[in-house]
């Protein structure tokens, strides 16, 4: 079985590479609390939880919130941004959560099953920590690798920014549905990212995607040659930033019928 990926490395550079703009954090964990049905009572579970992205700015809008990561380097950094926020993060695996069965109201999975080696494993942990009128919360961006340069260093190395080692990431739309979850309401917020393929470069160069982090030295350097040298060709200013449309979903789910 693969092993699911830690973000040990990523700790240091994690929150300036994947921060929402500045206000969609906010947005994103309303349309979560909303989806979820979410309210100041509720006892949430995060999986993936990682440096707090997400369960920050959601703590405003539940009781508290649980949460499991991988990586201990990623909780203590979301530990360090803590300001009074009702947190309380573990070290641990996904696929054998550390808590009795059927005791939150929600459990909120974000960015999490493509990199869970055994996703259904973790479907079904989800599953056990449900109170019976407890929903799934899978949160996902709805176009995220869809910008040229996406496509471009996919063409030119085959593989895209986030290392799929489980779940397959086109099928993060699906995949609750597919394994026998029940659609249980469903929101978006949308927004405009920037970046400038100078950018993109300089985050290929510093192996800053989990995709990269299995990449030998002579493909990496070899990808970015050749996406250079496209860059150099296609675009002027390489360091002009490009507006890509992005949105957040969030869709919430009842536990497959047993």
């Amino acid at each position: 079985m693969t092993e699911s990926i830690p973000f040990d490395r990523a700790a240091d550079f994690y929150d300036m590479t994947r921060a929402f703009p500045l206000g969609v954090d906010a947005q994103a964990a309303q349309v979560i609390s909303e989806a979820g049905h979410l309210n100041a009572a509720s006892h949430v579970l995060e999986i993936g939880i990682g440096t707090g992205r997400i369960a920050l700015p959601l703590a405003r809008h539940v009781r508290r919130v649980e949460g499991v990561d991988l990586s201990e380097p990623m909780l203590r950094r979301l530990r360090s941004k803590q300001s009074g926020e009702n947190i309380r993060v573990v070290q641990g695996d996904v696929t054998r959560l550390p808590f009795a069965s059927a005791q939150f109201d929600a459990v909120v999975a974000v960015h999490v099953f493509h990199l869970v080696g055994d996703y259904r494993a973790a479907l079904a942990e989800a599953s056990r920590m449900l109170k019976p009128s407890g929903l799934l919360i899978h949160a996902f961006s709805d176009n995220e690798r869809t910008s040229l340069m996406d496509q471009i260093w996919i063409q030119i190395t085959g593989s895209g920014r986030g290392a799929d080692v489980g779940m397959p990431w086109a099928k993060r739309k699906t995949v609750a549905e597919e394994e026998g979850w029940i659609p249980a309401g469903e929101g978006a917020v949308d927004y405009q990212a920037r970046r400038s393929p100078a950018q993109f470069i300089q985050q290929a160069r510093d192996r800053i995607w989990s995709s990269t982090w299995r990449m030998s030295d002579e493909a990496l350097t070899a990808g970015i040659a050749a996406l250079e040298a496209y860059v150099a060709e296609h675009y002027p200013d390489p360091e002009a930033p490009e507006i890509i449309p992005s949105r957040f979903v969030a869709r919430a789910y009842r536990a497959p019928v047993k």
